[in-house]
């Protein structure tokens, strides 16, 4: 009995060049992953950042870059905006592309923070960056995808997710504090 796949079996005839692809990718998942910290950090130098926010150490996060832009200190409610799925996959391959989103996570009884967000939004709604997702089941408020590169383009990586992430941040980060309004009035009604 054939116990082996025709494609297992060519893995192994060929498995120092596996090892060594698999090798590889290990080592770029690691260099992307090297980038975030570079990224963070630009991030804080820039004009329009503000202290009271607070960023995730992009060492500690899951191939993301992640900034509280509001929170309770109550209930465990927060407005997040990050840049997510840094990952070889999602970058250069066929996987759900890398993501910025402005989303919420209600960790207390009371729900819905995300109505509040988004009647701040719906002024707004012929001028955004990335989709609006109006649904109050998805914690994403927007979503906007970041292109795949490429070889011939690999060596922008960290200006090109910088810009973009940078443009994002700065584009929803006026409305912080309208979102803090908005969102404390609601959680006081909700009372």
């Amino acid at each position: 009995m054939n116990k082996f796949s025709e494609e297992s079996r060519l893995l192994i005839r060929n498995y120092d060049a596996y090892k060594d692809i698999v090798d590889a990718g290990e080592r770029l998942k690691s260099e992307i992953k090297a980038v975030l910290p570079i990224i963070a950090k630009r991030l804080r130098s820039q004009t329009w950042w503000n202290s009271k926010w607070e960023m995730l150490d992009p060492q500690t996060t899951q191939n993301s870059i992640q900034i509280c832009f509001w929170e309770d200190g109550e209930e465990g409610h927060f407005i997040w905006v990050m840049v997510d799925n840094l990952t070889p996959d999602a970058i250069f391959g066929n996987k759900q592309p890398a993501f910025m989103t402005l989303w919420i996570y209600e960790g207390g009884k009371r729900p819905d923070l995300k109505l509040a967000v988004n009647r701040v939004m719906e002024p707004r709604c012929t001028s955004l960056i990335g989709e609006w997702d109006k649904s109050l089941k998805n914690p994403s408020v927007i979503v906007e995808r970041l292109p795949k590169f490429s070889l011939e383009n690999i060596d922008t990586l960290e200006d090109s997710i910088f810009t973009k992430f940078s443009g994002f941040i700065k584009y929803y980060s006026q409305f912080a504090g309208d979102f803090n309004k908005a969102v404390e009035k609601h959680l006081k009604a909700s009372k």
